[in-house]
């Protein structure tokens, strides 16, 4: 991720070139020192790594992610077709794929999506390729694929530890929810939704996913004016994204 931004990435390679350079310059000149002064100098380079990684990171939460937060989907599409457009080694072209892939899935775009997924080399984007792929077969009615995949996802989960475990767990649910939601089988998704409507998260897309979802639930519960209400929402605050779409097509047939 460092070298999507050139002066971070310079800052890093200019950190590693002075600690490389201060160690040689230790084992040739103080030679009884220089183990010392290796590991100060590696020390030096692991903590300027730890403290650009997290500059990065917070940067590109900023100006990349938080379009698609804020169901600004084409606008992060774009975003990432700028950062990543020089970019043109295996681990970019996964984390290219996987973002694409994102993207596409929250516009809506489910072939495209499907395409981009087919990039995603990397074994720690495997998780997301899964999620997409769930959502792929579930929107083409594929609801044994979509199953295979879930399945795969709880593989993942058995050798995972920690937060990865956690977020692939989520995955898992969300995977299972929405099958269940094809099936029109709501009565365990009526109580997940109502006892996660206060605490759906602060970020515009996941409030705007769940409102939308939520209100498909309640459509088929047959409590139209609940359901109103959570597409009203979906609809008012969706941007480009295919939970505002899919609203405003619910919205039209309550009416």
């Amino acid at each position: 991720m460092i070298s999507l931004y050139k002066g971070l990435y310079a800052v890093y390679l200019s950190v590693a070139a002075l600690c490389a350079a201060g160690a040689a310059v230790a084992v040739y000149f103080y030679p009884t020192q220089a183990i010392s002064i290796v590991s100060i100098a590696i020390i030096i380079f692991g903590f300027t790594g730890i403290f650009i990684i997290r500059i990065t990171r917070e940067k590109f939460k900023n100006e990349v992610m938080s379009l698609l937060y804020n169901c600004r989907a084409q606008d992060f599409m774009d975003k990432v077709d700028e950062l990543f457009k020089d970019k043109h080694s295996k681990a970019h072209k996964s984390t290219y794929a996987w973002l694409k892939a994102l993207g596409y899935d929250v516009l809506g775009d489910f072939d495209a999506m499907y395409e981009c997924c087919q990039n995603i080399t990397k074994k720690s984007h495997m998780s997301e390729y899964h999620r997409r792929m769930i959502t792929y077969y579930v929107e083409k009615d594929n609801l044994e694929r979509a199953k295979d995949e879930i399945e795969k996802l709880k593989v993942l989960s058995s050798t995972t530890s920690g937060p990865d475990k956690i977020m692939i767990d989520r995955y898992i649910g969300e995977g299972t929810r929405a099958i269940k939601l094809k099936l029109h089988d709501v009565e365990d998704l009526d109580k997940f939704y109502e006892g996660e409507s206060t605490d759906a998260g602060s970020v515009l897309l996941s409030l705007v996913s769940f409102a939308e979802t939520y209100g498909q639930v309640l459509i088929i519960k047959g409590e139209k004016e609940k359901a109103r209400k959570q597409l009203l929402f979906a609809s008012e605050n969706g941007g480009d994204t295919k939970y505002k779409k899919y609203a405003d097509k619910l919205l039209a047939e309550l009416d």
